[in-house]
Formats: C-alpha cells, structure tokens, sequence
C-alpha cells in the first residue's frame, strides 16, 4: 500500500481506507459504509507498529508502555489492499464485523 488513501466499492458496501503512508504501513484507518447508511470503523494494527507504540509509550511513562488497547482495534500480519478486503469479507462471512469494527459515529 504505497498510497495512503484508497476506496473501493464492494456489492453492498464501500471500503474507505487511510494507511500511515509508511512502506510498508504500521497502522491504518478503515471505515465500512453499507448502502443502508450504517458505518463501521476500526484501526489496524500490524505486530511491529504495536511495538513501536508501546515503545514510544515506554519512553515518554504512558501507561508504562505495558499494554495497548481500544475498541475497534485489530491486528493483522500485515497492511495491504488484498488482506484488508480479505479481513472485511471474512469478517461478514462470520457475522463478527458489527462486533470488531465500532460505529464510526463512536469514534
């Protein structure tokens, strides 16, 4: 993902994302929109960009640099076109995005 915004239309939704524009992305931004109006949010996460924020926190004293969390958070091995499209399939096809992406209205 070298550019760092994308959309892509999908039957029944629209995938909106925002990477960090790194090569290859530590984090990135993405937001669901059904065609019924609902919006789903969550942030990516790979391993290495957790690292580099609990690091970061480390060193500054936040939260002892001990753990990170917060809603709509997912880790994935890594960020790229193919695997987010993959992630949102997979996780309609479970019936678990509505549980791990949050309103976007709630972010």
């Amino acid at each position: 993902m070298r550019s760092p915004g994308t959309r892509a239309e999908k039957p029944g939704y629209a995938l909106h994302v925002l990477a960090d524009g790194l090569d290859p992305p530590r984090y990135a931004y993405v937001e669901v929109r059904f065609r019924d109006g609902r919006r789903r949010f969550a942030r990516l996460h790979t391993p290495e960009g957790v690292r580099a924020i609990l690091d970061e926190w480390r060193r500054r004293g936040e939260r002892s640099g001990l753990y990170f969390w917060a809603p709509g958070v997912i880790v994935v091995r890594e960020i790229t076109r193919a695997g987010i499209a993959a992630l949102v399939e997979d996780l309609m096809a479970e019936g678990e995005l509505e549980v791990a992406f949050v309103p976007a209205e709630d972010c």
